[in-house]
Formats: C-alpha cells, structure tokens, sequence
C-alpha cells in the first residue's frame, strides 16, 4: 500500500510540473480541469451543460432575447451542482481562452462584467 501512496504522490508531483510547463493560456479548459481536480464525468456533464446552454441561448436569440441573465444565472447553478467548488469567471475564460463554446461563453461573460 505504501508504495501505491509514494507512486500516487509522485505521477501528482510530476502533474505539477507538467502544468508549470504549458503557457498560461495553452489549452486553458484542460489546465483548468487538471488545477480544479475534475474527474472525467464531472468534465462530461460540464461539456454537456455547456452543448444544452448553447442550445438554449440560440433559441432565446431566435425568439430575439436580448438580456441573457437569466441564462448566466442558469449556467451559475448547473456548475456548481457539477462541482461547487468551480468559479463561473474562470470557466467561461478558459473555454474563451482554448476557443471552446465562443459564442456562449461570450454571451454569459457579459454578465460578469
């Protein structure tokens, strides 16, 4: 057991090191999920939160909304049942970052502004 304990520590320290090696805004989503310890399905609901938000706000834009805090607020709710710890800032800057749901994320970082 002991050795699983110091094989464990070290793939982790070598995780650090890794991320230390990545520019800052390279591939911002998936250094966001490595520095927020998302496992896999947390990173799948996440994904598929943002696909049904994207749909959501494409239909508020075709029955021409214009105000989308509501859906800002939406999003806010459903990521934190993914993971309460997550902050709503820095999603939506990484996806922005890494180019992942643009023209959602650029919708909902109005609302923080």
């Amino acid at each position: 057991m002991d050795k699983f304990l110091r094989i464990i520590e070290k793939l982790e320290y070598h995780q650090r090191l890794i991320l230390q090696m990545l520019p800052a805004n390279a591939n911002s989503f998936n250094r966001f999920i490595l520095e927020n310890d998302l496992t896999e399905n947390e990173v799948k609901q996440l994904k598929e939160m943002c696909e049904e938000m994207n749909m959501k706000m494409e239909e508020e834009k075709a029955d021409h909304f214009v105000f989308f805090s509501p859906l800002y607020y939406d999003f806010q709710h459903k990521l934190h049942t993914i993971k309460p710890s997550l902050k709503v800032e820095e999603v939506i800057q990484a996806c922005l970052n890494q180019g992942l749901y643009m023209n959602l994320m650029s919708v909902l970082k109005r609302n923080l502004d």
